[in-house]
């Protein structure tokens, strides 16, 4: 190991603080500005990456241009961001006197559907966002006050409601943000979360470490948008630091970022090919075994 990665093995696990991680081969090395590795914990098998990104690389990311760079269909298929929030409409739609409840999307993304999903059901809807452009195209879109994650420490609110849709993974620091939504969130209140367990073990990801070790010596060259990769216990230890209780938590698998088998995209390739089809063996195993996939979907209550 290198000085430069003895440096790196001395940071904590992003989502655990944990000091006992060591540099992994399971997951590709990301060329963006400068190389950043992942590394893995022991103690809660999620991974975090170094050097962290810095202010002027995450700005890079995450520009209105976000959403479009990463999938550049997504917002063209309705019914796919529907499906997305499903479970988060249908924990909305369960509460009583709407109109008095406070609800914020913490990373509400320039499309800002969240918001406006929440708007609609008459919840008094607002949002945050990191870059500005981002924060006004979302302002426009919702007719909501967006915040910068800064402004919203300060503005003297609590929240009833505290959505976290696909955001933990990106976070240099997700314990800092989710002690910091404690102190916003209600002593009543409930936060929602979703999103990625890319450090889970599947059929999926082992192909994928199999890949990276193959291809160690050369890095992705795709935007390291994903800084953590999260398994069940590396987001319960985060929650349970931050003295959240989960209530409920579901895992389930689904198809992406696999084509799906049989379309035009899972025959460009013969690599796209064999990953629709691991997909399936990962879907079926997840339908009988109860816990395993790579997406989560949980509420949580703060320790009284």
């Amino acid at each position: 190991m290198s000085k430069k990665e003895t440096k790196y093995s001395q940071e904590a696990c992003y989502l655990c603080g944990s000091l006992s991680i060591v540099m992994s081969k399971n997951r590709r090395a990301i060329k963006f500005k400068r190389i950043h590795k992942y590394f893995k914990c022991a103690d809660c098998n999620g991974y975090s990456m170094f050097p962290k990104l810095n202010v002027e690389e995450i700005n890079d990311l995450y520009s209105t241009k976000y959403i479009e760079n990463v999938n550049p269909e997504f917002n063209s298929q309705e019914q796919i961001t529907e499906n997305r929030f499903l479970k988060l409409l249908e924990a909305l739609e369960q509460f009583d006197d709407k109109e008095a409840k406070r609800f914020l999307d913490y990373g509400c993304g320039s499309s800002a559907e969240v918001v406006t999903l929440a708007s609609k059901l008459k919840y008094q809807s607002f949002g945050v966002e990191v870059e500005e452009s981002t924060r006004q195209k979302a302002k426009m879109e919702s007719g909501c006050k967006i915040y910068s994650p800064e402004e919203v420490l300060v503005a003297g609110h609590r929240y009833d409601i505290i959505f976290l849709g696909d955001v933990l993974e990106h976070l240099n620091d997700p314990l800092a943000t989710l002690n910091q939504l404690s102190a916003l969130l209600a002593p009543e209140g409930l936060l929602i979360i979703q999103g990625p367990l890319d450090g889970a073990l599947t059929v999926s990801n082992l192909l994928l470490s199999v890949k990276a070790n193959a291809l160690s010596k050369s890095p992705s060259m795709f935007p390291p948008y994903h800084v953590s990769l999260a398994t069940k216990d590396s987001i319960a230890k985060a929650l349970n630091i931050n003295e959240f209780v989960i209530q409920k938590m579901l895992i389930t698998e689904p198809i992406w970022p696999a084509p799906k088998f049989g379309s035009k995209a899972s025959l460009a390739s013969p690599g796209s090919l064999i990953f629709s089809i691991v997909k399936i063996f990962d879907i079926a195993i997840s339908r009988a075994s109860k816990g395993y996939g790579t997406r989560f979907f949980l509420l949580a209550k703060p320790v009284n």
